[in-house]
């Protein structure tokens, strides 16, 4: 064998053996070994690449850097752009393993470095983004900083990974909602959301967001601004434009809402679909007044709409935002026309509807809700005490906010463990929020959702669940649809209707 064979397989056997030193955490080992190789093949780069990374990891920052650059010193022009991306990708391939490791600090740190290697690797500047939110370090000023708005704006077809990207702009929103910057970053990534399954994602956190920024964090300008972003990703995205309507309603913006609204309406198609918008037109011109023409014909089209629904009887809207939606499309009838008993039955129809499609799309959830109730000791009152769950949206500065409280102060606590599931609650300085949240035994807090709650109120073993909201939200209807208690009520007329019409 020569000489040239045997030096290979020595530096292969020391490249092994670094692996494994390597792998087992064991850095130093690791360095000597890639050092070792290199006076063996100094030829090969990645000898260096790798033995700069263990420094890294041993946090000898400026010894690694020098090593890369010495390796570099004698590259030409075409070979720096070459050597550069070896570098970057072993690099990235280590960030990814601590990563996985939950070594998000190191991954971190070793990102770091491969933006001074490459400053403008957009997807390596989003994967920062994401780090410094888990570590909570972002402000926000590093969009800025590190250009990466710069590099989105100016270059509308920059190789960046679609996927990475809506993860790393949600994480953004989630966590710092109300700055500038991620409006900006919003703006900025609109050209670049291309793929039908990253659209729908885009659309779908700028609904929820806006949501909560509007009826949370009363920011509705904001949450306006994000969805007339969405349009230029979504143009005709009917969620959207009934997210606006509402939106634009609240505000006193009516000519806004219903135009939204009547959009809309014009791209529906479904039964269920079209109660929904026409309620949303009707609900925009009830609150503008001076359209009482145009209310009675779309009240009647209500009617018709009603009527069809229940010869359809549809059983595929799942249970999500058309179930939650399809609820109040009866609401305001009584405010048309003095008729109880059509009145009531309008709301029958539709609750029959939603409860029939609730129990087709939670069936198991709703067999293991129901194991449960059919299995419960019974309850020695001497000995123990029931589980009464409250689950509002109102437990703040409400009017039910305020009539509630007498609810909370005078039960029994010898008797009776009271649980609060408090939606749409993430404000801390509302003072009566803060007064419930003291005179509750346990407290959920949440901010808008939907059926996720039952979960918890089933992990929680409530006896009673009482909805204190009636129709105030929508979003407590399928959840007390699931009937995640052995009892279940609510506070008005109005909604016990709904679920003894629905059995």
């Amino acid at each position: 064998m020569t000489t040239d064979n045997l030096n290979v397989n020595l530096a292969l056997n020391l490249q092994q053996q670094a692996y494994q030193h390597w792998i087992a955490g064991r850095y130093k080992n690791a360095s000597e070994c890639y050092e070792e190789a290199i006076e063996i093949e100094p030829e090969n780069k990645s000898n260096y690449w790798y033995l700069g990374l263990m420094l890294l990891l041993l946090e000898k920052e400026e010894e690694a850097q020098t090593i890369w650059l010495w390796a570099m010193a004698d590259a030409e022009p075409e070979q720096i752009e070459k050597w550069s991306a070896e570098l970057v990708d072993t690099l990235a391939r280590e960030a990814n393993r601590q990563v996985g490791m939950q070594q998000h600090r190191v991954a971190w740190a070793i990102r770091q470095h491969i933006r001074e290697v490459n400053p403008e690797d957009i997807n390596n500047l989003l994967y920062l983004i994401g780090l410094s939110i888990q570590l909570e370090f972002y402000t926000g000023e590093e969009l800025t900083e590190w250009r990466i708005l710069e590099l989105l704006e100016a270059y509308p077809y920059l190789d960046v990974n679609q996927d990475l990207l809506i993860i790393v702009w949600d994480r953004t929103l989630k966590y710092a909602p109300l700055l500038p910057s991620s409006r900006d970053l919003t703006e900025a990534i609109v050209c670049h959301i291309q793929k039908d399954e990253i659209i729908e994602k885009f659309v779908s956190n700028i609904i929820q967001l806006s949501y909560e920024l509007a009826y949370v964090i009363h920011q509705h300008d904001l949450a306006i601004n994000y969805c007339e972003l969405g349009l230029q990703v979504s143009h005709q995205n009917v969620n959207l434009l009934s997210t606006l309507s509402n939106l634009y309603t609240d505000i006193g913006k009516y000519y806004q809402a219903i135009d939204y609204a009547q959009q809309a309406y014009k791209l529906v198609t479904e039964v269920s679909d079209l109660l929904y918008q026409n309620h949303l037109i009707v609900k925009c011109m009830m609150r503008s007044g001076g359209y009482r023409q145009e209310i009675s014909v779309l009240m009647l089209q209500q009617k018709e709409l009603l009527t069809k629904l229940d010869r359809e009887q549809p059983n595929n809207l799942g249970a999500g935002d058309r179930l939650v939606a399809l609820y109040t499309v009866g609401y305001h009838f009584p405010y048309i026309q003095d008729n109880p008993q059509e009145n009531i039955k309008f709301r029958q129809q539709v609750a029959q509807v939603c409860q029939a499609n609730l129990e087709i799309a939670c069936e198991e959830e709703i067999n293991r809700y129901h194991h449960r109730h059919t299995n419960i000791p019974k309850v020695n009152v001497g000995e123990n005490y029931l589980k009464i769950g409250y689950i509002s949206s109102c437990l703040r500065r409400h009017s039910v906010g305020w009539l509630a409280r007498a609810l909370f102060k005078h039960h029994d606590r010898e008797r009776f463990k009271i649980y609060a599931y408090m939606l749409g609650a993430i404000q801390t300085n509302d003072g009566l929020q803060k007064w419930y949240i003291n005179h509750a035994d346990v407290v959920h807090q949440y901010g808008l959702v939907q059926i996720e709650v039952a979960e918890q109120i089933y992990h929680d073993q409530i006896d009673i669940l009482i909805d204190i909201d009636s129709l105030t939200t929508t979003s407590t209807c399928s959840i007390m649809g699931l009937k995640t208690a052995p009892v279940v009520c609510n506070s008005s007329t109005t909604t016990r209707n709904l679920f003894i019409a629905a059995g």
